[in-house]
């Protein structure tokens, strides 16, 4: 009865009622002005009477700036083309709207942490199948089973390290095997991939792990080693078969090509240029940006002006491959600003309660680690690509931290928590 009871709530249905309008009215069943009048009353119904959907407010603070980042884009639509805003379905940013929907449905009532380790594991073990069918098959880069590399890649790096934190955390043998499994294949599927532009996110996250066993778990500090002994084995006895050298090389080449005037028309050349252009863009106009999903047309000007080279087989590029720099340009400071809250709310969240739960609740730090592990990558990759706008990331970045935010929330000891 405790499970549907908020079901049954009257505010609890208004809310649902709302959301799955928002929901029809995100995939262009309705003119989009009217998605941002019903957020409005639902923001309204969340405000007025906040108590009533028994929601914890982390939650609630990070549901606030996701409709922060989600007006924004809206605020950038009217600002420069008000039309637009009746034919736009702001993808991938309802999805700010609409993970409540999600929340309230299922998430709410997740309460069992260890279940959710190890069904992460679980999925993750995909990476094993992953990287026998690269292998064996040895699919040309961008073709078949490595079509779209780079968000391959970067998941399988990601979902591997976060497993890498559930290897510590895993008494019993056979799940600490079957972690530290995925963390091999996750991270070796990156490098099969060539993703070379998350592979900073491997050092970081190492860092990361080490501080925390370091000031929290010194017990594991061998482990770590042990485990950073064999993967380096793994490494060099496997470099012959991973495009590692060769991703670094033409990295090279493609700096030195740049820098010296060489050519322009490479993979970091064509970025550097759009990264400048982006940065000198949103020196013109800081606040507001230029526009929601304008950057291309903003490159467009630059090629036909004759300052940057002609895109070979496309007539611009619609995305400068940088998270920043993109919503900096598209949306100014007014985007930018909510777009990292959405990141360090969570992150400030998960170290807090690491400090506060380490010693007395070992499966709330360490499922805090796991968040802050998920948000160095994520922060990592967007550096040198597109990943929170687009709707892979967005999507699992905030189903799993909701996710982990509400777990943490539900299982800690209201004794213990100091926050």
């Amino acid at each position: 009865m405790n499970y549907l009871s908020p079901l049954i709530n009257y505010r609890t249905s208004y809310f649902f009622a709302f959301y799955s309008l928002v929901f029809l009215l995100s995939v262009n069943i309705i003119p989009q002005v009217f998605t941002v009048l019903v957020v409005f009353v639902v923001l309204s119904l969340f405000f007025i009477d906040r108590e009533g959907f028994g929601v914890h407010k982390n939650i609630r603070y990070f549901y606030y700036i996701s409709l922060f980042w989600f007006f924004s884009a809206v605020i950038s639509v009217v600002t420069f083309n008000y039309e637009n805003l009746f034919i736009m379905s702001f993808e991938p940013y309802w999805v700010l709207l609409l993970w409540p929907l999600i929340y309230f449905s299922s998430i709410k009532y997740i309460n069992n942490l260890i279940l959710f380790k190890k069904i992460f594991v679980i999925l993750g073990l995909i990476y094993i199948f992953f990287v026998f069918f690269v292998v064996y098959s040895d699919p040309v880069r961008g073709l078949g089973f490595l079509e779209s590399p780079i968000v391959k890649g970067n998941l399988g790096m990601m979902v591997g390290l976060m497993s890498f934190v559930l290897f510590f955390y895993f008494k019993d043998l056979f799940w600490r095997l079957l972690a530290v499994t995925v963390f091999f294949c996750g991270v070796y599927f990156s490098f099969l991939t060539g993703s070379r532009g998350g592979w900073l996110a491997l050092f970081i996250s190492f860092f990361t792990i080490l501080l925390f066993l370091y000031f929290y778990d010194r017990e594991k500090l061998k482990s770590f080693f042990i485990v950073l002994f064999v993967f380096a084995l793994i490494f060099i006895f496997s470099w012959q078969f991973l495009p590692i050298s060769d991703r670094i090389l033409a990295a090279y080449e493609n700096v030195f090509d740049y820098f010296s005037g060489t050519s322009r028309t490479t993979s970091l050349g064509y970025r550097f240029d759009m990264w400048l252009i982006a940065i000198n863009e949103f020196i013109k106009s800081p606040v507001w940006g230029h526009g929601f999903n304008s950057f291309g047309e903003v490159y467009k000007g630059y090629i036909e002006s004759g300052h940057v080279p002609p895109v070979s087989g496309r007539a611009t590029w619609r995305q400068p491959h940088n998270d920043y720099l993109r919503v900096l340009v598209e949306q100014g400071l007014i985007g930018f600003i909510p777009m990292m809250l959405f990141f360090f709310y969570p992150f400030v969240f998960f170290i807090r309660k690491i400090r506060v739960h380490a010693c007395s609740q070992r499966k709330i730090a360490y499922l805090g680690l796991m968040g802050i592990v998920m948000i160095e990558s994520i922060m990592e990759f967007m550096l040198t690509d597109m990943n929170i706008t687009t709707k892979y990331f967005m999507y699992i970045y905030i189903f799993t931290i909701v996710l982990i935010m509400s777990l943490i929330s539900n299982n800690v000891k209201p004794l213990a928590d100091r926050l």
